[in-house]
């Protein structure tokens, strides 16, 4: 079941400095939505307050017609999952076990992995493309490598709602298609919501059914 998201007359800034002022926006469940805008205009802020990394100074922000400042952090983390632009991770780590990562909010303090977790992985891994990468070492893999394996991260977490943060920067055009095709079909195939900060305008269009422009 996807997750819809809500803004209501938010604000929010860094040092005093409003990066969103009054700011509404509303995402249906299952819908796929694109932001568009120049730097600095509060694309990535916008998403850190949707994933309850940030919390806004004033106005609400609700994921599942809830506030996000109700959900305990494990609990959100089973509703939401964010594709970052990169994804910092140790030497030496497999494929497999940043993936694993994304099983974290389904997991037990002191349980291991089961069954049920290691079929959402490899689920996760050939939905994003990526399970025939599943014994490499991370640090060697390309860029586009990089970020299918991050979509299979995020996708073995099991969202209801899809946080994307410009998921396509540092890719080439090849990368880029596969990645938004990757991404288009969770989003068709399991009615995922999807929320995405884009930079390409023309790519926005062609994988997204709606876009929002942000001043």
């Amino acid at each position: 079941m996807s997750a819809g998201l809500e803004l209501a007359a938010v604000t929010f800034g860094y040092g005093g400095t409003p990066v969103l002022k009054g700011f509404c926006l509303s995402v249906q469940p299952g819908e796929a939505v694109a932001l568009l805008g120049p730097n600095g205009c509060g694309k990535t802020t916008l998403l850190r307050l949707a994933s309850g990394v940030r919390h806004a100074d004033q106005g609400a922000v609700l994921v599942g017609g809830c506030p996000v400042r109700r959900y305990g952090r494990k609990e959100l983390a089973r509703i939401v999952a964010t594709l970052p632009q990169e994804l910092d991770v140790p030497p030496g780590w497999s494929v497999r076990e940043v993936v694993a990562l994304g099983r974290t909010p389904h997991v037990s303090l002191l349980g291991s992995a089961t069954s049920t977790d290691r079929a959402s992985m490899d689920w996760a891994m050939d939905l994003a493309r990526c399970t025939d990468l599943a014994d490499w070492e991370y640090g060697t893999l390309s860029g586009g490598q990089k970020q299918r394996v991050a979509l299979a991260m995020a996708v073995a977490q099991q969202p209801r709602l899809l946080l994307l943060d410009e998921p396509t920067s540092h890719l080439d055009l090849r990368y880029r298609a596969a990645l938004l095709d990757a991404i288009r079909e969770l989003h068709e195939g399991l009615g995922l919501t999807v929320l995405a900060a884009m930079h390409d305008p023309t790519l926005a269009a062609l994988y997204f059914p709606r876009l929002l422009l942000i001043a």
